[in-house]
């Protein structure tokens, strides 16, 4: 099923995806066709037990997504398509983050994420890198 879909300039569309029944972990899929036709389905890093929150995209090279394992919550980054992830952001848990209030981008490179309560993070290198802030 889709948890989240995120689209960027020139057609470029990516979709967060959680199997049902969580018997297999979460996926992307990415599109260059404004969603005519969509490519393989990519496995995410993380446990099968995770759930989707959001993914937003600045441009095809700068996709970030944010899920939750247990109290906490994981931002990973791609500047591969999707092909390969790592681990950006790991915020404190217990700070109000329960959901993904706003994840998004306003340039190819300038993103922010909030989970909720009071803090918002703040990335200028497409999600590589992420810097506390508050809205």
């Amino acid at each position: 099923d889709t948890a989240s879909l995120a689209a960027a300039p020139g057609g470029f569309l990516v979709a967060l995806c959680q199997p049902r029944g969580f018997d297999h972990g979460m996926f992307v899929t990415t599109s260059f066709d404004a969603g005519n036709t969509f490519g393989s389905l990519l496995p995410l890093p993380v446990p099968a037990s995770a759930i989707g929150g959001a993914v937003a995209a600045g441009a095809a090279n700068s996709i970030v997504v944010a899920v939750r394992e247990s109290a906490s919550w994981i931002v990973l980054a791609s500047d591969s398509l999707g092909a390969s992830w790592r681990t950006t952001l790991t915020p404190e848990p217990g700070r109000g983050e329960s959901e993904v209030a706003f994840l998004g981008f306003e340039d190819a490179r300038t993103g922010r994420v909030a989970f909720g309560g009071d803090r918002l993070w703040t990335t200028r290198d497409g999600g590589n890198t992420w810097t506390l802030g508050r809205p």
